[in-house]
């Protein structure tokens, strides 16, 4: 039985089985129940089994209740089954009954994009800092909520009647593997991570310089971070801007335009009188 997280659906989704542990040729027909849940429904003559209610993954990652199999004497129903039962203990009742403690796991569906902790970021370094360093102050996180791979099927039996309830839930897709980009023009960044399941918090690297506050075009840099599933149809994706500005330190020393001057000034000049000029920068 496959159960998905989104869609509300009519049509069944698996079935209870059972068969009797003393075999007769007058074996009565029985009763399916399930007690326990609002998200499932049964059929009581066939045992099939729909999604009653949508069901949310990322809310609900596991659905317990109980199955019921009631055989019919005589025509008659019988309902003497215990009204509270705790954990996974299967419960024989008297009487051709049987209840049976069951979980199964929801199939994720591919619902959620990878998401960043915040839309922008900024951060300011030094003009200096090396080739290779981190953005330091930088506290980038992304994370995609939609579930890896799971599988489990469950199994259950009583005194009278063997209750199958056969779901293997399977998380099809690995559906919270991302990729991680940058969009840089510079070419002077790179990001780390480049791949990622389920969560992972992001750095961003110099790889090319050093940074020239001087330079006009590096004192502000504005980045794109890209997060982007790596193995789903369609791709879900997210996005986070980055502003990279660049401080100025004390790094160059006065430099004269020229290395050596010669004026001339005659023996009368009054105070006050412009020998030269020199040029400084």
């Amino acid at each position: 039985m496959r159960v998905a997280e989104q869609p509300v659906k009519k049509d069944a989704h698996g079935r209870l089985y059972f068969a009797w542990k003393d075999r007769t040729p007058r074996t009565p027909p029985v009763y399916y129940g399930l007690e326990g849940t609002n998200l499932l429904a049964v059929d009581r003559d066939t045992g099939e089994v729909t999604v009653k209610n949508n069901i949310d993954r990322e809310d609900t990652d596991t659905l317990k209740f109980y199955a019921t199999l009631e055989d019919i004497v005589g025509g008659q129903h019988d309902n003497n089954l215990a009204s509270e039962m705790d954990g996974d203990t299967i419960l024989d009742l008297p009487g051709s009954s049987t209840v049976a403690a069951l979980a199964i796991t929801v199939r994720d569906v591919n619902d959620e994009a990878p998401t960043f902790s915040s839309p922008s970021y900024s951060v300011n370094v030094n003009e200096n800092i090396p080739v290779g360093s981190p953005l330091p102050n930088l506290d980038i996180f992304v994370q995609d909520t939609d579930a890896g791979y799971r599988t489990q099927g469950l199994w259950a039996s009583g005194l009278n009647l063997i209750a199958k309830l056969v779901m293997a839930l399977r998380l099809e897709g690995s559906n919270s593997v991302f990729n991680i980009g940058l969009m840089d023009a510079s070419g002077m960044f790179a990001v780390e991570p480049t791949i990622a399941t389920g969560s992972t918090s992001v750095s961003i690297r110099i790889i090319k310089g050093p940074l020239d506050y001087e330079n006009p075009n590096q004192r502000k840099f504005i980045l794109l971070v890209v997060a982007e599933e790596a193995f789903t149809n369609p791709k879900l994706s997210s996005t986070a801007t980055l502003t990279v500005n660049v401080q100025d330190i004390n790094d160059n020393a006065p430099i004269f335009e020229h290395e050596s001057y010669s004026a001339s000034v005659v023996e009368d000049a009054s105070p006050g009188s412009v020998v030269t000029t020199i040029a400084v920068s």
